[in-house]
């Protein structure tokens, strides 16, 4: 993982997360959600491997997928900075110690043109 995040930045490019969070995070709207960082980290690190958080259509999911990916992924502590999860003492525990995959639903179905087309992907 970090091999191919290495050749990204060497050519320029930027993993989509990471991006996707600094892009997030430059708009006037920006609502400062990090501090669901720690309480998941210690939530997986504990309890389990799988956590599943579900809200209602229009709710941010798709931000909080970016900042998640971002926060987990080997830039996390340059992403964070500033944030409230900075501020929490499991920070260094786990900002950019992790291996972090965006996987945009929406964006893959759109590209494969037809539901037969991305079940196809998926297999």
């Amino acid at each position: 993982m970090e091999g191919v995040q290495r050749g990204l930045r060497e050519a320029g490019a930027e993993p989509a997360a990471e991006r996707a969070f600094r892009l997030l995070r430059e708009r006037p709207s920006f609502a400062d959600k990090s501090g669901m960082l720690p309480r998941l980290a210690r939530l997986c690190l504990t309890e389990g491997r799988f956590v599943c958080i579900s809200r209602p259509r229009g709710f941010g999911k798709s931000a909080d997928a970016c900042l998640l990916a971002a926060g987990f992924g080997p830039q996390g502590r340059v992403l964070l900075a500033g944030l409230e999860a900075e501020r929490d003492s499991a920070f260094e525990r786990f900002a950019g110690r992790y291996g972090a995959v965006l996987l945009d639903i929406k964006a893959l179905l759109a590209a494969s043109g037809s539901g037969e087309a991305f079940c196809a992907l998926l297999e």
